[in-house]
């Protein structure tokens, strides 16, 4: 009855799922209908500002729709990992209990004949368990089938997600090529129009004259700075309009956000527009604006030393905190730790982020702090086991150890160690671990080696040694180190920043903040010199037919 359940839930989850999927390929037609719809009619409109508008806001939605997708695979990965293991788990206890009934009948056959009542039961029972075994045979190669069709699905994705990353970059690009000719233009012939009235109104008075000479001097260099920090200040400007779109941010959110930006680039080696490319990745995992203020500091210190982009660096701790369950507020602590990990190991940043990705959804599952397992992975990282590897590997090692199938449980027992208390909870991996690496002093290698292939399978034996051999002294003292690291994160940054290549990234951020601000005092500023070329002509045009031959032939 229970594998009826088991089968049938299986069904109705993978149902859902599939709806789910159904749900967003929907919509995503849904978008790309819509902006053909816009479009429709107009002749080359993607090559009208409009246009370029539309094409951005379809891309983006598309690209937020196609991370939903992706983020649904990977959950369903990771349930059809667990329904495996849960199936092989079942298929070795069938095979346990059909080897030994098999014993019993060859037993009862001997002593009782062929025909007797107790072989007879017993051949009935073989037949009942040979039968599960091949049913389960069969949904472990089903569900392994449909494993290696989630992980393609999965890949194609993410595939299809960077192609739109890239078509989102580039209508971005085309939408600020916009803005900045449009500006080029402007400033341009700001400059000539200045020049020629300074020009043609020579003759006119002295002083006439020196205020145009000044105007020609300044508009040629005006041109160059204005149209690079109005470049600046567009692009900046069009990455946080992407940032609204992903996120529904309200006006007010979005003057915060940008203020953030900015500050955090200030003292960075991030530029802002460097940051809002952060703020976009967050703001399409669904992060609010809170959250994205509480995560723009830890991720960007995250980034500096570990000597990651921001988009990869925000996409690991999206990614990391989700598995783990935490919120934005723990963050800067959960990066301490993984900081302070890789200063004390030979891991890295990234690699212990790929790691949680992979193992954060078990440890959340039985309360582990993140503080042991991180010193885990540390010590399996001591040696050689790194990164998503790493991850990989703990979870098993802790999905086995934990999955009490009778093999295992008979193996626990015998050694006289508990993995869960009177009440069914967990007892701790480092308790466990300790108390595993005591008993087994009593055994000798093969007993050992019978034991570790019980509790966590032949593949996890060594780095599940060298954890156990770790214990008593070496994980201890990390995880101690774990639970007081405040501030080791923003030390790694510290050092990653304190040389000249640092230096120089904190210039250009703090280079393009003044072109930022350049943008805010001259656009309106050019605004106002845009006027008053407009009033010259206007008073030339009103000039009398003689006086204004007299202008310009004078």
């Amino acid at each position: 009855m229970a594998d009826t359940k088991l089968t049938v839930s299986m069904i109705l989850n993978s149902a859902s799922f599939t709806k789910q999927i159904q749900d967003v390929n929907k919509q995503l037609k849904l978008a790309e209908s819509q902006f053909q719809n816009t479009s429709a009619g107009v002749d080359k409109f993607e090559n009208t500002l409009e246009g370029a508008q539309s094409k951005l806001a379809n891309l983006t939605t598309k690209l937020s729709l196609q991370n939903t997708k992706i983020s649904k695979y990977r959950d369903e990965i990771t349930k059809t990992r667990n329904d495996l293991d849960s199936l092989v788990v079942k298929y070795d206890k069938n095979k346990k209990k059909l080897d030994e009934t098999n014993a019993a009948y060859d037993e009862a056959v001997q002593k009782y004949g062929k025909n007797s009542e107790q072989a007879k039961k017993l051949k009935e029972e073989i037949v009942d368990l040979e039968k599960k075994q091949t049913n389960y045979e069969n949904r472990i190669i089903s569900t392994n089938s449909r494993l290696a069709t989630l992980e393609t699905e999965l890949n194609n994705a993410e595939l299809e997600a960077k192609k739109l990353g890239e078509q989102v970059d580039n209508a971005a690009d085309s939408l600020n090529n916009f803005a900045t000719e449009s500006a080029k233009l402007k400033l341009t012939e700001m400059g000539n129009n200045l020049k020629e009235a300074g020009s043609r109104l020579e003759d006119i008075g002295k002083g006439f004259t020196e205020v145009g000479k000044k105007m020609a001097t300044i508009s040629i260099p005006l041109v160059g700075i204005g149209t690079a920090s109005v470049k600046t200040a567009m692009t900046f400007e069009q990455g946080m309009s992407k940032v609204q779109a992903a996120s529904g941010a309200s006006a007010k959110d979005l003057e915060l956000l940008e203020q953030k930006a900015r500050d955090v680039a200030k003292t960075s080696t991030k530029s802002a527009t460097d940051t809002v490319e952060a703020l976009g990745n967050l703001a399409l995992a669904g992060y609010d604006t809170q959250d994205m203020l509480n995560a723009l500091d830890p991720v960007i210190k995250m980034a500096e030393a570990g000597m990651l982009d921001l988009e990869t660096a925000s996409d690991l701790c999206v990614n990391a905190m989700s598995t783990l369950g935490k919120g934005t507020d723990e963050l800067e602590g959960f990066l301490d730790v993984i900081a302070q990990t890789a200063n004390a190991t030979t891991t890295d940043i990234d690699g212990m982020m790929e790691a949680f990705i992979n193992v954060g959804s078990t440890v959340k599952g039985l309360n582990i702090p993140f503080q042991e397992a991180a010193a885990v992975l540390g010590i399996m990282g001591q040696n050689g086991t790194r990164g998503y590897e790493a991850g990989t590997k703990l979870n098993s090692i802790i999905t086995r150890m934990t999955s009490q199938s009778k093999i295992a449980s008979e193996a626990w027992s015998e050694l006289g160690v508990s993995v869960f208390d009177g009440e069914g909870k967990f007892r701790g991996l480092t308790t466990v671990l300790n108390e595993t690496r005591k008993k087994l002093k009593g055994y000798n290698d093969e007993q050992t080696q019978t034991f570790l292939k019980a509790v966590v399978g032949t593949d996890n034996i060594n780095d599940f040694k060298n954890v156990l051999d770790s214990t008593g002294g070496t994980l201890e003292d990390l995880t101690n180190q774990l639970y007081n690291c405040d501030g080791a994160l923003a030390e790694m940054t510290d050092i990653m920043k304190d040389n000249v290549a640092g230096q120089w990234a904190n210039i250009k951020s703090q280079m393009e903040e003044l072109g930022l601000k350049i943008a805010d005092v001259l656009l309106p500023i050019f605004s106002d010199l845009l006027k008053s070329v407009s009033k010259v002509i206007e008073w030339f045009d009103k000039l009398p037919e003689p006086m204004q031959k007299f202008v310009v032939y004078a």
